[in-house]
């Protein structure tokens, strides 16, 4: 893992469990009052919101994940390492409590780095900001083996699939408030809690944005994926010969390119690769230049500062893009939140698109000054290929 939490989040996949996943998109659907905006904390480049489950509440910190339909919280039954002394959920101490028993023996969601969760399905009362639902299913893990504590559970808002032990659970979008949308606080200083981000619910924050939101529909309504038809580099070359589909992925920090099309790009950047994970020397960063990405028919503009991730502690500068292992090249590319973040972006249920828009405050990181000499070990996984399956039966 990088130094100051710079890592990979879970993408989860495929979920089939869209009961589990009502939320939002129930509460978005039916909210007919003013948006509902959450100030967050930063976990890596990927943002934490603070939800609240039960009766009395108790308070949990989740990363709201697009690239996931699954909403799970760590659960006190949990005896493993990563869940000893971290928060975690107890319904026995809820009285609005209740264990629905879906699934004899719960779900096992196993994760591309052998992370494995255990979870059974729940509901209760939930409160996120405004927001407040009764009756709310959730899975409740209650075996982790993983070595990340740093968030309560994961709440996945993906378009959802469609069944669930054969029943159709399909969402109805009735109105044009029927989207979640993010803003990245850029600033270095994100120590401080509330100041890592904004999510809104039910609509957008039209302070945080300055010119308009340009639309791209999704091709696939299972996930949040739009057609990139071209990463065009300075000297003219469109690094992308054929136009393929990328997911924009809230919960993973990195980019994530084929390996062909991204050594077509990482021959600009001049990125070296320390594990699994690729840096420029920092006192070349502002050498970078330009990469143009074409999604849909809206083209973005990466300046230097919008290609690395840096790391004032570690004093070092990270590229945002890293080749897909090939053994998940079934997932696609994926533009994750260090690629969001230097936009407005809004997923809009309701109408089956993605927009975004240029920021409306600038922002240039500081650099730091080379290391002593010394040089710096990173560790990093990779979590990205997660499937969701049934343990037992029905009940």
């Amino acid at each position: 893992m990088l130094s100051n939490a710079l890592l990979l989040l879970v993408a989860i996949v495929k979920s089939e469990s869209p009961n589990l996943a009502q939320f939002p998109f129930q509460l978005i659907s039916d909210r007919k009052l003013n948006p509902a905006i959450l100030s967050t904390d930063k976990f890596g480049e990927v943002l934490l919101a603070k939800v609240s489950l039960g009766t009395p509440p108790q308070t949990l910190q989740v990363v709201v994940d697009t690239g996931s339909s699954l909403f799970w919280v760590r659960s006190s039954d949990c005896q493993s390492n990563s869940c000893i002394q971290q928060p975690a959920f107890n319904g026995t101490k809820s009285t609005t409590y209740k264990n629905l028993k879906v699934v004899k023996g719960g779900f096992n969601v196993v994760y591309g780095d052998n992370t494995t969760i255990e979870c059974s399905v729940s509901q209760d009362s939930l409160v996120l900001g405004t927001i407040k639902m009764q009756n709310q299913p959730f899975c409740e893990a209650y075996s982790i083996n993983s070595t990340y504590s740093a968030f309560d559970g994961i709440l996945g808002i993906a378009p959802p699939y469609t069944q669930l032990s054969g029943v159709d659970v399909v969402p109805r979008f009735t109105n044009d408030s029927a989207k979640v949308s993010f803003w990245f606080n850029r600033s270095q200083s994100n120590d401080i809690a509330g100041t890592a981000g904004q999510i809104t619910f039910a609509g957008v924050d039209e302070q945080k944005f300055s010119t308009p939101i340009d639309y791209t529909n999704v091709t696939n309504t299972g996930k949040w994926s739009v057609p990139l038809n071209q990463i065009r580099l300075a000297d003219g070359t469109n690094a992308i010969s054929t136009p393929l589909q990328v997911s924009l992925d809230t919960g993973t920090t990195l980019s994530l390119l084929p390996q062909p099309l991204f050594d077509v790009v990482n021959n600009q950047m001049k990125a070296v690769r320390n594990g699994t994970q690729y840096f420029v020397p920092c006192k070349d960063v502002k050498l970078l230049k330009p990469i143009n990405v074409t999604v849909g028919q809206s083209t973005y503009s990466l300046t230097w500062e919008q290609q690395v991730i840096i790391d004032l502690k570690a004093r070092s500068c990270v590229s945002i893009f890293q080749p897909l292992d090939p053994s998940l090249d079934k997932l696609g590319s994926i533009l994750g939140a260090s690629f969001l973040r230097n936009f407005y972006s809004v997923f809009d249920y309701g109408n089956a698109r993605i927009g975004l828009a240029p920021l409306s405050e600038t922002f240039v990181p500081t650099v730091p000054q080379p290391s002593s000499g010394t040089s710096l070990i990173f560790h990093h996984r990779l979590n990205l290929l997660v499937l969701l399956t049934i343990l037992v039966s029905i009940y």
